[in-house]
């Protein structure tokens, strides 16, 4: 039978129309693919923007203790531009810059008040994580500002550098301190003040022996050529998150390290590395002729009263985490604890007018001088034996 043009013409329209809804089969499918990839994109801006907002700068912004200071816009806008270099062996230092409330020269934040009369001053180096280094301050806040501060004060001639650096576990301070001595430089005290990134490498990486932090970062960069937290994928809003849901959740998705071990065994051995890197300095101190203190850092969960921002950093800063980690912080301390080791649990007592913490770690300026206070307490003594031994006073 020969088809008619009217049958064909019929045909033509019945595939059109396609059950009288006007699309066939096909371009229904595609435009449901593209639909959904308009959303996605949408919800992916939406999502860009809430974490523009949330960035830590603008959460540390909306804290009463920030409204108040004038000088914190600048100090934050001036924080997130900071930048990361390599530094061999110890992993990462910071770029050098100059701005109006972080200087850093060499690596090293500069210390305000530190303002030596002679060649014959002190030399105190302060080493530490991001606390010593002073997130969250300006560079006359910090503990080692404050600290050349008070020993000005008390009439010693001090020449204090901050060592501090963000992350930094005390096996890298302590691989700093073995570099400078090989270079020929001799100070007369070290400070070392240490703890929460000792304690959170090991919670991080279920492995305690001296690993710095974001372990497997490195790995997979030497291992597969790749840095995971620039991959494509890594950077969707989407998909971080996805992730921070699931952490709500208590999901994790990371794979465990292979040398997980229980959080007993795990606080001994942050305990016995660190303990190990107190002794290698007490050697070196002894043969170099310089004197050596070693500090335990507060965390806001010793706080008995809070503020509304401590109460909002002890409530986990929005990590689920944060509870089993300061628990495992204090399983910790309770090992570390001794006669050599000054733990700084009761330094900063009841918060004052003010919050204290920023985070669950950090403090502000004002803080940061009651610490510093009480570590000259302890470091007034090793201060004055230096200095009778020629210099300084």
């Amino acid at each position: 039978m020969i088809a008619t043009q009217s049958d064909i013409d019929q045909a033509l329209d019945r595939e059109a129309v396609d059950d009288g809804h006007g699309l066939s089969g096909g371009k229904k499918f595609l435009f449901a693919i593209v639909l959904l990839l308009l959303i996605l994109v949408g919800v992916e801006l939406v999502g860009r923007v809430l974490y523009a907002t949330r960035s830590d700068a603008n959460r540390y912004l909306r804290q009463t203790y920030y409204q108040q200071r004038d000088w914190a816009a600048s100090y934050w806008r001036a924080h997130e531009r900071l930048t990361m270099r390599y530094e061999p062996y110890l992993g990462w230092r910071r770029a050098d810059v100059a701005t109006e409330h972080i200087n850093i020269v060499d690596g090293e934040r500069r210390t305000v008040h530190a303002s030596p009369s002679s060649d014959d001053a002190l030399d105190v180096w302060c080493f530490g994580g991001s606390a010593m280094w002073g997130t969250g301050v300006r560079d006359g806040g910090t503990i080692a500002s404050q600290l050349a501060r008070l020993a000005g004060d008390a009439g010693f001639d001090v020449r204090v550098r901050n060592l501090g650096e963000s992350g930094w576990v005390s096996t890298q301070e302590v691989i700093l301190l073995d570099r400078m001595l090989r270079r020929g430089e001799i100070p007369d005290v070290v400070l070392f003040y240490d703890g929460v990134n000792d304690t959170f490498s090991a919670f991080q990486t279920g492995r305690a022996d001296g690993a710095h932090q974001n372990l497997d970062v490195f790995e997979s960069y030497f291992e597969h050529g790749r840095d995971p937290r620039r991959t494509m994928l890594s950077q969707l809003a989407i998909v971080r998150g996805i992730g921070a849901v699931s952490r709500r959740l208590g999901i994790d998705w990371k794979p465990p390290t292979s040398d997980e071990r229980s959080a007993e065994n795990l606080a001994n051995d942050v305990a016995d590395v660190y303990r190990a890197n107190v002794a290698w300095v007490r050697k070196r101190s002894a043969e170099y002729g310089f004197s050596a203190l070693f500090a335990w850092q507060p965390v806001v969960s010793w706080q008995s009263e809070y503020k509304s921002v401590e109460a909002d950093a002890y409530q986990h800063m929005n990590d689920p985490n944060m509870d089993a980690m300061l628990s495992f912080y204090d399983d910790t301390t309770a090992r570390i604890a001794s006669a050599e080791v000054n733990v700084m649990r009761a330094c900063l007592g009841p918060t004052g007018e003010e919050a204290y913490f920023i985070d669950h770690n950090h403090v502000g300026e004002e803080a940061n001088a009651r610490l510093a206070e009480c570590l000259f307490e302890h470091l007034e003594p090793l201060l004055q034996e230096q200095a009778g031994k020629g210099g300084g006073a």
